[in-house]
């Protein structure tokens, strides 16, 4: 049997929800249609993580994330280049005499490694179509990419099959797009009809949600911008979603008609997946960050090709499952210890099982904030658990598609969540995953820097409640937020008090009954120093901060900082100060604490050490 030629056309920040292949009926996608009406359509198909540089090495290889060693997209988190001993895709097809080539998006850390052709990143200006719809680098590049694919397919003619790569990156201008249109604001109207809302827009219960997506609005840049919109703003939110969709569609339409010009297009297989979704206005979130709801992890997966019926299939699948895949379509022996399976016994028989479960894993994004967690997605339920206050959420999703209500904490799911726990369990033993060797980072305020009686005038995102920021909130911004000094004035409608709130200093597993320690996993660090992702968070405005004394500067920048701000006395004559020449953070105690203490008396981190050696906050790397 001749080895088909493959086409793989990869988008970025699609949620499988958005296209109507699954269902949506405001937008149009008629060519990304055309993929989904010729072949398989898998409609429960995983991220291994809702974040690009991590999702697409893993997409790349067949392998986790913490297999890959690329947990974040860098900065304040830097990853090291994917191992050499590490197969990839390319290396694989090149082996077999396949003609392997890349245009497009890349942000994979290695896992390209092996196509004999990877385009440079370049873009080409375009005017945007109305103002409402401003354009950025993804778009520009979107064009370039197509515009080489094209070519590419024009003009091929060897007899060696091919592996080509269309690496699109729409719908991710979104992200600008917040960007341009945080805070209050008034939407540019568009053409056409506002889309609705989600009908899992709200979160009821979020004070039973797990303490990073609590705080996530603290914690992410995006989030933060959009902490005050309205409801009006999150339709003008989604409508721009949707345009940037069809921007994609419409590329991808160029690359189809390229295809189906050329003589052997009748041989030509074709995939079309995401690396992961996007908020979409769901509890009220945008973009991606932390959470490991369906909108961010489930994406479109179709399949199309020579000799494929057209159909759906139910099963779990996940993003582990296209290497082995591609691998037996091509003949080509995939690596032996992958974790995941090849998805041709479905596209044989749409009907068959999948996985018992799949996983999908987050760390951080720039490394701001470190929220380790873990989704165990089972055809019934969805499990997630956060190292951070121990934070679990369990969803029938066959009762509960929108994730709205969360049974983690309800008696009468007792045994299922046990059950999930064990599922867990032996997924990380199966996988040899470090999970519970992590360690998390929240950037958080000491109780004693919290006036007791401070009133703030600062929006919190929950409900339509945008008319005072939650006292929960408070802990995960740095401290000097709430300095009198400031002088914050007075906002409208009703402000809450901040309290002091409980310091945990370990992470204790209920379920073994021990005192299992993370590296003070479960502490509430003090704030190490200033953050820019950290200061506008629940803010209506970016206010400046009026500070008396010499030596302050403005807390938006990373380096070369000096200031000093000391908070009121504690009982037993203890001060907190924050001296940063590097942006680390420095305790001071009496000789009454002992070294290395801080001012609750129990272990403190050397934050000096941790930006010294990496390891220090992530043992993977020790």
């Amino acid at each position: 049997m001749p080895r088909p030629n493959i086409l793989v056309i990869l988008a970025d920040q699609l949620s499988a929800q958005a296209l109507p292949a699954y269902g949506n009926a405001f937008l149009k996608t008629p060519h990304i249609d055309r993929i989904a009406e010729r072949g398989v359509r898998f409609d429960a198909c995983y991220t291994s993580c809702p974040l690009c540089q991590p999702a697409r090495p893993s997409l790349w290889t067949g392998r986790f994330p913490h297999e890959t060693g690329v947990l974040s997209n860098g900065r304040n988190f830097p990853v090291e280049p994917l191992s050499t001993a590490i197969p990839t895709l390319g290396e694989l097809f090149t082996g077999a005499g396949y003609r392997t080539v890349h245009f497009g998006k890349q942000h994979d850390m290695g896992g390209l490694r092996g196509f004999q052709h990877v385009e440079p990143q370049k873009g080409i200006e375009l005017e945007p179509d109305h103002p409402a719809w401003p354009l950025n680098y993804d778009t520009f590049r979107d064009r370039y990419t197509r515009l080489r694919t094209v070519e590419w397919l024009e003009q091929y003619a060897e007899d060696a099959p091919y592996l080509l790569v269309a690496d699109l990156q729409n719908p991710h201008d979104i992200c600008n797009w917040v960007g341009a249109n945080q805070g209050e604001h008034t939407d540019i109207p568009p053409p056409g009809e506002l889309p609705p809302l989600p009908t899992n827009f709200e979160i009821a219960d979020l004070d039973q949600r797990p303490i990073p997506i609590q705080y996530i609005c603290c914690s992410h840049n995006r989030l933060s911008q959009a902490a005050v919109w309205t409801e009006d703003n999150y339709r003008h939110y989604l409508a721009a979603y949707y345009h940037y969709c069809r921007r994609l569609d419409d590329e991808v339409g160029c690359i189809l008609d390229a295809l189906a010009a050329r003589a052997d297009a009748a041989d030509t297989l074709i995939l079309f997946v995401a690396d992961h979704g996007d908020g979409m206005a769901c509890h009220r979130m945008v973009t991606k960050q932390v959470s490991l709801y369906d909108e961010t992890t489930r994406t479109p997966l179709f399949i199309a090709g020579p000799g494929l019926v057209p159909g759906s299939s139910p099963a779990l699948v996940s993003h582990l499952d296209i290497v082995p895949t591609l691998c037996e379509l091509a003949n080509i022996a995939p690596p032996v210890d992958l974790w995941g399976q090849s998805l041709v016994p479905l596209l044989d028989q749409p009907e068959g099982p999948g996985h018992a479960y799949v996983a999908s894993e987050w760390h951080t994004e720039w490394g701001f904030t470190i929220s380790p967690g873990r989704l165990i997605r089972t055809p019934g339920f969805k499990y997630t658990r956060y190292l951070e206050g121990n934070g679990e959420e369990l969803y029938d999703l066959a009762a509960d598609p929108g994730e709205t209500r969360t049974l983690a904490h309800d008696p009468a799911y007792t045994d299922i969540l046990a059950e999930h726990r064990a599922l867990l369990d032996q997924h990380l033993a199966a996988t040899a995953d470090p999970f519970l060797s992590y360690t998390w980072k929240a950037d958080v305020p000491t109780p004693s820097a919290i006036p007791a009686t401070a009133v703030l005038p600062l929006p919190w995102w929950r409900g339509d409640r945008h008319h005072g920021i939650s006292a929960d909130c408070c802990r995960r911004l740095p401290s000097w937020h709430w300095l009198p000094s400031m002088g914050i004035p007075a906002g409208r409608g009703t402000h809450c008090g901040l309290r002091p709130t409980p310091v945990r200093s370990t992470f204790r597993d209920p379920r073994r009954g021990n005192g299992l320690r993370a590296r003070d996993g479960g502490s509430h660090r003090p704030y190490p120093g200033p953050t820019r992702r950290l200061r506008g968070a629940c803010l209506r405005e970016q206010f400046r901060l009026r500070r008396a004394g010499t030596g302050d500067r403005h807390p938006d920048d990373h380096a070369g900082i000096e200031s000093r701000v000391a908070t009121p006395p504690v009982p037993g004559g203890a001060t907190w100060s924050r001296h940063q020449p590097d942006g680390a953070g420095r305790r001071e105690t009496p000789s009454s604490f002992p070294t290395g203490r801080d001012l609750r008396g129990v272990p403190s981190r050397d934050w000096s050490r941790s930006r010294r050696d990496p390891a220090y906050l992530d043992p993977r790397r020790a």
